[in-house]
């Protein structure tokens, strides 16, 4: 009875164990490209890359870039992002700033080629998606930051 017992429970904390670890999840990056201030988030599931949000603003004082020169700047990414599937972009140009938003969905089954067509991290060989492992290395490899999750003060 007592093994019984104990098999039933080492069975069932297994079974939390591997639902634990397929929790959605995502982390934050920040950084800075070209006069733009880009924060980045990934979310993934294990080891498979979910959905990718980027905020990128160009304060035109602070990045010593003027309005019309970001305008030329979100034109050629606006070229590059509009219309492929899985990739929503938008833009808005302010009196003060530049901000573009693309939110890139991994979980599509053109995963392969929507990252050739926008030339990012796609699937390694073999694979049918895309691993946040090997965007998270793209990332800190242009000077990209993981930002810290806040925390509540208790």
């Amino acid at each position: 009875m007592k093994r019984s017992f104990l098999a039933i429970v080492l069975l069932l904390a297994g079974v939390f164990l591997l639902a634990a670890c397929e929790k959605e999840q995502s982390k934050t990056y920040e950084g800075d490209l070209e006069g733009a201030d880009i924060i980045t988030t990934l979310t993934y599931k294990g080891d498979k890359l979910l959905k990718q949000s980027s905020i990128l603003t160009i304060n035109y004082d602070e990045n010593g870039v003027s309005k019309s020169e970001a305008k030329q700047i979100l034109a050629k990414q606006e070229r590059v992002f509009k219309g492929i599937d899985g990739i929503s972009y938008k833009k808005e140009i302010k009196k003060d700033k530049a901000v573009q938003k693309i939110v890139i969905d991994y979980d599509t089954k053109n995963v392969k080629e929507m990252t050739k067509k926008v030339g990012i991290t796609g699937p390694e060989k073999g694979e049918d998606y895309v691993n946040v492992k090997d965007v998270e290395r793209a990332m800190k490899k242009a000077g990209f930051e993981e930002k810290k999750p806040l925390k509540d003060n208790d």
